[in-house]
């Protein structure tokens, strides 16, 4: 986790290869009634810092059960409408211990395909983004650095 934010910020302070930054994530989960109903801990916190270059996003969270989780994803398709901004991302996530629509199992951590799609504001440089997951709908806030 150290190495991950000193490695975001040596990349900030050359912020000419940035486009921007995600910081913060705040979820509700569609299902948190029968996940706390079988005892399983549930993060609405994220504490997500994710870097944007380009196409490319990569970073670090606290995945919805509290487990460290690393992500790496790629913009497949933006659109964008006056100030509402449209993007599909695709990538994997190293954290979970099982992936969506898998049967819960909490044994070892591992990597897990995925799609999300994001709506963002994007009028002013700090923008609020809205992503919606297989599980929950996450408020996140970027930073433009353009």
């Amino acid at each position: 986790m150290k190495i991950l934010l000193t490695a975001l910020l040596l990349i900030l302070t050359h912020n000419s290869f940035a486009d921007g930054l995600y910081t913060g994530a705040w979820s509700y989960h569609l299902h948190q009634d029968k996940w706390r109903e079988v005892g399983w801990p549930l993060n609405q916190t994220h504490n997500l810092i994710a870097y944007q270059h380009d196409k490319y996003l990569v970073g670090y969270y606290k995945n919805s059960f509290g487990d460290d989780t690393y992500m790496i994803d790629i913009d497949v398709y933006s659109k964008q409408f006056h100030d509402i901004k449209f993007t599909l991302y695709a990538g994997a996530s190293y954290g979970y211990r099982f992936c969506a629509f898998e049967e819960a199992d909490f044994s070892e951590r591992k990597a897990c395909p995925h799609a999300f799609p994001e709506f963002k504001y994007t009028k002013f440089k700090t923008q609020p983004a809205f992503l919606i997951m297989p599980c929950c709908i996450a408020i996140s806030f970027f930073h433009s650095f353009d």
